[in-house]
């Protein structure tokens, strides 16, 4: 009988964690093209479907501003006014290692498109211009 709630008990809780890190959450108003805000840039982070890390989010911030967590295959969305901005992924766990952020001169009216990939040379996620 042991053995059966055992089995039960690590059967729970891998599907519990399974599906914590199966969800986006983004903390900022979503946005598109329909409502972006005259003089506003669009701004667009997606990450790759993997089975490496798939579990886990992948922060965002935005000049140190958390805008969201990334899930395997959504994306976050959101609109900001122009100027300097400070793109990175927050590091959470080992695959998602402190790298300098990629910095961008936002113009108004403009989308910019990145993707979170895992690159299996430097051994984490990176965000990238897509």
């Amino acid at each position: 009988m042991q053995i059966k709630n055992l089995i039960q008990l690590v059967t729970v809780t891998t599907m519990v964690l399974v599906v914590s890190g199966c969800t986006t959450s983004q903390n900022v108003p979503l946005a598109n093209k329909k409502n972006l805000v005259p003089g506003n840039a669009l701004i667009k982070v997606e990450r790759e479907s993997g089975f490496i890390g798939g579990g886990r989010r992948v922060g965002v911030t935005d000049n140190g501003k958390k805008v969201g967590a990334l899930s395997q295959g959504n994306s976050i969305v959101w609109q900001r006014k122009p100027g300097k901005m400070a793109l990175k992924l927050q590091p959470a766990f080992a695959a998602v290692k402190d790298y300098p952020p990629i910095n961008v001169n936002v113009k108004p009216g403009k989308t910019y498109n990145y993707i979170v990939t895992l690159s299996h040379q430097e051994g984490s996620f990176i965000i990238r211009k897509k």
